[in-house]
C-alpha cells in the first residue's frame, strides 16, 4: 500500500461520548493524514445493536466540528453496507477458503469459519516494530483452529467487516490503541483470503489514569471531552494535551499549535510505552494556550464576564492583570464572580475582626494581639500617604512596604493587610488590590480596620 496515497480511518462505535482515550486514536491518525497530504475517513461500527447508544454518533461529529477537526470522507455506518459483507462471505464460500460450520447458538443460521493457514504471521508494526504471531494461536477451547468471521451469512463478525472496509475503503495505514495488537494477525488472514492488499500497522501506546495508572477509561474516571469544552478550556489545548499522550518530537517544547502539530507529528516519536493522561496538566497547557490569545482577547472576554454584574469600567480594567494571572480557563471568572471574590474591588468589605490575625502557621510562634495588628495597619497607612497619588501602583506599594512586613513579619502585617482590603483569605495580594481600589479607598479600609 505504500505506493497510494496515504489514507487512514477512524472506526467509533456509537456507545457514548469520547474520553481522551477515545479521541486520541482519531487525533494521531488526524495528524498523520495531515502532515502528509492523506486523507481520514470517518466509520461508524453500529452493527452490535444491544451496545449502541441512540444520538452517540450525532455528538461525537458535534465533538470533532467543536475541536476544529474534520474528515475527508464519509461518515459510513456499517449496519448500511450488510449487503457489501454478505456478498463478500458468500465469495469467500464460494472459493473455498471460508465456510458454512455448526449451527449457531442462536439457531438463526450456520457459524461461517475461514481455514487456519497454520503459518506464522510476520508484520512491521510502524511502532512496537516487528511482531510475530503463530495462527496456531487462534485454536478456541473447543479445538477449532479455523477461527469464526461471521455468525451466519447475514451477521458478520467485527474481524471481518473491519477486513472489507479497510480494502473497500483503501485504506493504507491502521492506526490504533495496542488492545488490537491481537487482532492483527486474524485480520492479516481475511484481507489474504479476499485477496486485498494489507495495509500497514501501528499500535499506539496505552494511555493509563495518573490517579490509580490503569487504564484509563469510562469505569476508571474517565470524563468525557465534550464536558472539558463546557467548562471552557480551549479546543487547541485540549488538543495539544492529547498528542502529547504518546507523542513527543524530542526536546523542550510542550507547548504546541495545531499547526506546529501538524508540521512536527510522525509516527517515528509515538513511544512504545504507556501514556499518563493528568488533568492537572490540562490546567497548565490551557493557561498557556490562553496567554497566546493576546492581551486583547484575554481582555475582552474578562470584561465582557464582569460586566454582567459590575458597571464601573475602569475597575474593571484594572482587574485584568490580577484575573489574568489566576485563572486556567474562562470559566474561573465566573466561580469567583459567582464567589464574590471580585466584590471588593467594588465595594468596602464587612468581616469578623478575628480575621485580621493570621493562623499559627504564618505567625511562627510570635504572638499577635488586637493592639498589634491595629498598630501593623496605622503604620502601613503613615507609610502609604508619602506615595503620591499618580504614582500608587502594586509595585511602588510593595516597594514601600516590603522592609516593614519584613522586619515585622511578612505573614502577620501583609495578611492584615490583605483582610482590611479584600474582606477575604483568597484574593489578589495587598498590592494589587491597593493599586485597583486607589490610594484613598486603600488608606480608608485601613484605617477602618485598624479601629477594629
Amino acid at each position: 500500500m505504500t505506493d497510494k496515497n496515504i489514507k487512514v480511518r477512524f472506526p467509533p462505535s456509537p456507545t457514548g461520548e469520547w474520553h481522551f482515550g477515545n479521541i486520541r486514536t482519531f487525533v494521531f491518525n488526524y495528524l498523520f493524514a495531515k502532515k502528509n497530504g492523506g486523507e481520514i475517513v470517518m466509520r461508524f461500527e453500529d452493527t452490535d445493536i444491544a451496545r449502541n447508544k441512540p444520538g452517540s454518533d450525532i455528538l461525537q461529529l458535534e465533538l470533532l466540528k467543536k475541536m476544529g477537526m474534520d474528515f475527508d470522507e464519509g461518515p459510513y455506518y456499517q449496519s448500511q453496507r450488510k449487503d457489501i459483507y454478505k456478498n463478500e462471505l458468500q465469495r469467500l464460500i464460494d472459493n473455498g477458503t471460508a465456510y458454512e460450520a455448526e449451527e449457531n447458538q442462536a439457531g438463526t443460521g450456520k457459524l461461517i469459519r475461514i481455514k487456519n493457514p497454520k503459518k506464522d504471521i510476520v508484520w512491521n508494526d510502524l511502532i512496537k516494530g516487528e511482531i510475530t504471531i503463530a495462527s496456531d494461536s487462534f485454536k478456541d477451547e473447543k479445538g477449532n483452529f479455523d477461527f469464526i468471521i461471521a455468525r451466519s451469512i447475514n451477521d458478520p463478525l467485527y474481524h471481518f467487516t473491519v477486513v472489507v472496509d479497510d480494502w473497500l475503503m483503501g485504506i493504507t495505514h491502521v492506526l490504533r490503541g495496542e488492545d488490537h495488537v491481537t487482532s492483527t494477525p486474524r485480520q492479516m488472514v481475511i484481507f489474504e483470503a479476499l485477496g486485498a492488499p494489507v495495509p500497514l500497522f501501528g499500535h499506539l501506546p496505552t494511555i493509563l489514569s495518573s490517579e490509580n495508572k490503569k487504564k484509563l477509561g469510562k469505569r476508571n474516571g474517565a470524563i468525557p471531552v465534550r464536558e472539558y469544552l463546557d467548562q471552557t478550556y480551549l479546543p487547541d489545548a485540549i488538543l495539544n494535551m492529547i498528542s502529547l499522550l504518546g507523542w513527543n518530537p524530542g526536546g523542550d517544547q510542550e507547548i504546541f499549535t495545531r499547526k506546529e502539530l501538524i508540521e512536527k507529528f510522525s509516527l517515528e516519536k509515538v513511544q512504545k510505552s504507556p501514556a499518563i493522561f493528568n488533568a492537572s496538566k490540562l490546567d497548565w497547557l490551557n493557561k498557556e494556550h490562553m496567554k497566546l490569545l493576546g492581551d486583547e482577547v484575554f481582555a475582552k472576554e474578562i470584561k465582557d464576564r464582569l460586566s454582567k454584574r459590575f458597571t464601573n469600567e475602569s475597575i474593571i480594567e484594572k482587574l485584568i492583570p490580577s484575573i489574568k494571572e489566576r485563572i486556567v480557563k474562562w470559566l474561573d471568572i465566573d466561580t469567583m464572580l459567582e464567589a464574590g471574590e471580585f466584590d471588593f474591588a467594588f465595594k468596602s468589605p464587612s468581616f469578623d475582626k478575628q480575621m485580621l490575625i493570621c493562623d499559627e502557621r504564618m505567625r511562627k510562634g510570635t504572638e499577635v494581639t488586637d493592639e498589634t495588628v491595629s498598630n501593623h495597619l496605622k503604620n502601613i497607612v503613615t507609610k502609604l500617604e508619602t506615595i503620591p497619588e499618580e504614582k500608587f501602583d502594586a509595585e511602588t506599594v510593595k516597594t514601600t512596604l516590603w522592609d516593614y512586613a519584613t522586619e515585622n513579619g511578612r505573614g502577620i502585617v501583609l495578611w492584615a493587610m490583605r483582610i482590611a482590603l479584600s474582606g477575604r483569605e483568597k484574593s489578589p495580594d495587598p498590592f494589587q488590590i491597593s493599586a485597583i481600589i486607589g490610594k484613598t479607598e486603600t488608606t480608608v479600609r485601613l484605617t477602618n480596620a485598624s479601629k477594629l
